[in-house]
């Protein structure tokens, strides 16, 4: 006795883009922009109240309103500088996993931790070899891709002993 799961639209519609955007670094970097453009826009604000978006799919839905909520809510103020190395005494150095969303829509966040690191002394390196953690692929049960991401994520972090600070949640 087994229970087939019907999938809909908007699963199919999730599995192409985490295959066809989320695996491909710059094609996610291009996605994300254009959300950023959308949510800079105000559409993605005016689509999420609108509740139509939520009829057709509960997906899109959470999208919107997750896309709607990403946007700064503070004005574009300046943020003091860190002390320079002079100022603090190091007392070690992490590497920042940056995460895909976090990078893609709440940028803000991962400059907030450089800057805690940097204030307490840390040195903050961002390996450019990250990718997308694969949380959203096993979430959706893409095993696969979601192993793929990580194969990719420990080859850009190295081997060292150097700690992996993270601020994104999968």
């Amino acid at each position: 006795f087994t229970i087939k799961k019907q999938r809909g639209f908007s699963y199919r519609l999730l599995r192409l883009a985490l295959r066809h955007v989320w695996l491909h670094p710059g094609r996610l970097r291009i996605a994300f922009a254009l959300a950023r453009g959308l949510r800079n826009s105000g559409l993605a604000k005016l689509i999420s109240k609108s509740r139509i978006v939520g009829a057709l799919s509960k997906r899109a839905e959470f999208g919107f309103g997750l896309l709607a909520s990403s946007a700064p809510q503070l004005d574009a103020e300046t943020h003091p500088s860190p002390p320079s190395s002079h100022d603090t005494d190091q007392v070690g150095t992490a590497m920042l996993f940056t995460g895909c969303v976090t990078a893609g829509l709440f940028a803000r966040v991962n400059e907030a931790t450089k800057r805690v690191l940097s204030v307490n002394g840390v040195k903050t390196e961002v390996p450019s070899g990250q990718v997308c953690c694969g949380a959203l692929h096993a979430h959706a049960g893409d095993l696969e891709g979601a192993i793929e991401l990580a194969r990719q994520n420990i080859e850009a972090f190295g081997a060292d002993n150097t700690p992996v600070i993270t601020n994104a949640g999968g």
